[in-house]
């Protein structure tokens, strides 16, 4: 079922024309759901993406071309609202172009098939369903300034349980990552919000906590198709590895002290539900690190590399430009290589 033309002009008078800052398409979607008066929320789906529950994920959801069709492309084009309204770019960085390209046609058609498990959401221990966070004072403010609270994707992402804006821990909405309300509509309220506990946070931990929040998000905010180079990305740790002394003289890896070290930093984030399994085999885990410092796989979730990150580096300023100066040095020797065999070749 597609919009006519009548509910299309809707959406300049209806108080939802435009996105709200950083909002997710899923909020947009719950606050035309709110305002069109729908009883089912398949009703606002199929009205939305033309089908009765494929569009209504929080985090991935489908049928994006559809969408854009229904809604006369008054709220963007497939492209950017995949890019700037969803969590696909948080993935993307470390994946491949190709891989990047298969994902955005899911989300563009019918359904995501098996993407989650090939951009190694499935495997990786820090869990699948994503739950919707919101942040209390952010709520308020939302509220006063434009009339409704809605879902902020920045708080989505993860590893932040904490707001950058107010440095106060989020709050989570379960619904929608149980299953229970899966092919539901929800904006954030109190009744359906659950604080986590941070209780025992301490400032250290905390610190740590809002470094892996803005490491997240800086992640979020790289160009659009910018990838990795895992072959730079490993010089560019293991140079901040010998910094730390934590290479042998031969320039391996010390791998003991890596796996203390580094299981160390992690145990401050046990407090974070993202991380409440750090601590449980602090062995298998430097063991986990140990590999991604050997050879990242394109199948590793980003928060393994920001976690890497925010350990070794103090600030991902810090991280970017170590990144690019090793990129460079590369680059350098790559061109001797080709002037020394250039060389060679005419003599």
């Amino acid at each position: 079922m597609s919009f006519d033309r009548s509910q299309i002009d809707l959406f300049p008078t209806s108080g939802i024309a435009n996105w709200l800052p950083n909002e997710t398409i899923f909020s947009m979607c719950s606050r035309y759901h709110k305002l069109s008066g729908n009883l089912l929320a398949s009703t606002t789906c199929k009205q939305l993406f033309g089908h009765a529950q494929k569009g209504t994920a929080h985090d991935f959801p489908s049928r994006i071309d559809m969408f854009v069709q229904n809604t006369g492309g008054l709220l963007g084009t497939t492209d950017d609202i995949i890019r700037e309204r969803t969590l696909l770019p948080f993935y993307l960085p470390f994946r491949s172009a190709v891989d990047e390209e298969a994902a955005f046609l899911a989300m563009a058609g019918s359904g995501i098939g098996s993407m989650k498990f090939q951009l190694g959401i499935l495997t990786s221990r820090f869990g699948a369903n994503h739950p919707l966070k919101a942040c209390a004072e952010c709520m308020e403010e939302d509220q006063k300034n434009f009339g409704t609270a809605y879902w902020h994707l920045s708080h989505q992402l993860p590893g932040i349980w904490i707001c950058l804006a107010h440095e106060q821990p989020l709050m989570m909405a379960s619904e929608k990552s149980n299953g229970i309300g899966r092919f539901l509509w929800l904006l954030p309220n109190q009744q359906v919000l659950t604080s986590i506990d941070c209780r025992q946070f301490c400032s250290r931990e905390l610190a740590a906590a809002i470094k892996i929040s803005q490491t997240a998000e800086r992640l979020l905010s790289l160009q659009r198709g910018f990838h990795f180079d895992s072959r730079i990305l490993v010089k560019t740790y293991h140079s901040a590895l010998s910094k730390r002394g934590l290479l042998t003289n031969s320039g391996k890896l010390n791998n003991t002290e890596i796996g203390a070290a580094y299981s160390m930093f992690a145990g401050e984030l046990s407090h974070i539900p993202d991380f409440s399994n750090v601590t449980e085999n602090p062995n298998a885990f430097g063991g986990l690190v140990l590999r991604l410092l050997r050879n990242p796989r394109s199948g590793t979730h980003p928060l393994r590399h920001i976690l890497l990150i925010c350990w070794l580096f103090d600030t991902w300023g810090s991280f970017w430009d170590a990144y690019l100066q090793e990129n460079l040095n590369e680059k350098i020797r790559e061109i001797g290589k080709k002037e020394n065999s250039d060389q060679e070749y005419a003599s």
